[in-house]
């Protein structure tokens, strides 16, 4: 800090000063007498929040509220634990020898809460580890102030608590002392503080819910706000349209303070798998799982013969070529986009190989895409078709995908072994 001649000066308070609060833990003297915070071997607990007063339903019993235009705050706190050993006279009678020390692991917290009291940002100094020995067994753990956003986002709250986390490892049971000395002059041992720290001109948040999202935004910026966390969520609202806002309309918050905004998602139901014959009609049309308005529709590797309407989503014609096609579709709509995929398989008839030449089947699936494998044979009399297709796995006219094995048979010409007489 940079101390300015007859401009520079310390005030000192026994009170809370506009924009600063204090928190102290129950009253528990150097004794043990009063509302004593004890953890560790034979205690109730091995850990706890100090500083952190609740009210019969949860909510904080005694928050702070950061100034409208206050943009950080700085918090401090200090804790004074004691190591109870046997016969120590500070632990009333809760004293063990497990030790010649205790062993406790705290940090500071600074606790933003939304409107129903419940944490919407916990700003955590690092966790630090003290050793408190048993002589001297009074310890002093003092927090280094610790900067704390103030955040616009929690639902118009400004309201704070601060708390220590402090967690017993290993050793005698701790004390957490509250206060000591006379009770005239009491001085506080385990406390907390917070002030305002930085600040900035105001603005007021203005209503952007039921607009699109490039209107809020715009009205944002009018207002010297800025566009936060954008949460897109399914619903039948017309895509891009502003569900919800945090900060609230009406805040104040300062200036250029982020607006966090929900909106209606754009997506798209999925798509199955086709199989058409080649040759045939075609006809099928996307459809929204959530959003509405003018949606653009883009698709890429549509087979021969089909094509999409940009504007419907509607994909029709007649398939003229056989084949696998993966497609790409792209759906657009208030500055949103959703994709996926599907595959579009052109199917073929299995053609009639009967009485072909092997050379002559083979050719004639190959000119529809179709493959077999090493053809089988079969005794038959039928001298005219030795050597051809006598008959085939997949009957002819089946609608099949192309690079489907069709498998045949070809017959072949047995001789009478028996000669001219009866076998």
């Amino acid at each position: 800090m940079n101390v300015l001649k007859n401009r520079t000066y310390l005030q000192v308070s026994d009170a809370d000063e506009v924009g600063s609060h204090w928190w102290q833990n129950p009253d528990c003297t150097s004794t043990g007498v009063g509302d004593c915070v004890y953890l560790g071997p034979g205690q109730p607990a091995s850990q706890a929040y100090l500083l952190d007063a609740r009210t019969s339903d949860g909510s904080p019993a005694d928050p702070w509220f950061a100034a409208d235009n206050a943009t950080q705050a700085v918090v401090t706190a200090n804790v004074e634990a004691t190591t109870c050993y046997r016969g120590s006279s500070s632990c009333n009678h809760k004293g063990i020898d497990v030790s010649d020390n205790s062993t406790v692991v705290s940090h500071l917290e600074a606790v933003q809460v939304d409107r129903h009291g419940l944490a919407c940002n916990v700003t955590q100094s690092p966790d630090r580890t003290d050793v408190i020995g048993n002589i001297p067994h009074h310890y002093n753990i003092a927090y280094t102030p610790m900067v704390v956003p103030v955040l616009s986002t929690c639902g118009g709250s400004r309201e704070f608590i601060v708390r220590v986390f402090i967690r017993m490892v290993s050793g005698n049971p701790v004390k957490i002392d509250g206060s000591c000395c006379a009770p005239e002059t009491p001085q506080a041992q385990t406390y907390a503080s917070i002030t305002n720290r930085s600040y900035t001109t105001t603005t007021t948040v203005p209503t952007v819910t039921d607009l699109s999202q490039a209107a809020a935004q715009s009205a944002l910026t009018a207002a010297h706000l800025k566009l936060g966390t954008v949460t897109l969520v399914p619903s039948s609202r017309p895509a891009g349209t502003v569900l919800a806002q945090n900060a609230p309309a009406g805040t104040v918050e300062p200036t250029n303070a982020p607006v966090n905004l929900t909106v209606s998602a754009l997506t798209v139901n999925q798509v199955p798998d086709f199989m058409a014959p080649v040759n045939s009609a075609f006809f099928w049309g996307f459809t929204l799982a959530s959003g509405q308005g003018p949606v653009t529709w883009t698709a890429t590797n549509l087979p021969p013969g089909l094509s999409l309407d940009p504007a419907t989503g509607g994909i029709s014609g007649a398939v003229t070529q056989y084949g696998v096609f993966p497609i790409s579709y792209t759906a657009t709509a208030a500055g949103q986009t959703s994709t996926g995929s599907f595959t579009i398989t052109v199917t073929v008839p299995v053609p009639n190989l009967y009485g072909r030449t092997q050379a002559q089947a083979i050719s004639q699936l190959a000119a529809v895409g179709l493959v077999t494998d090493a053809p089988g044979s079969l005794p038959t009399e039928i001298l005219s078709l030795d050597g051809k297709v006598v008959s085939q796995y997949t009957a002819a006219g089946t609608q099949v995908p192309p690079g489907t094995v069709v498998s045949f048979v070809l017959g072949f010409y047995k001789p009478d072994v028996c000669g001219p007489n009866p076998c």
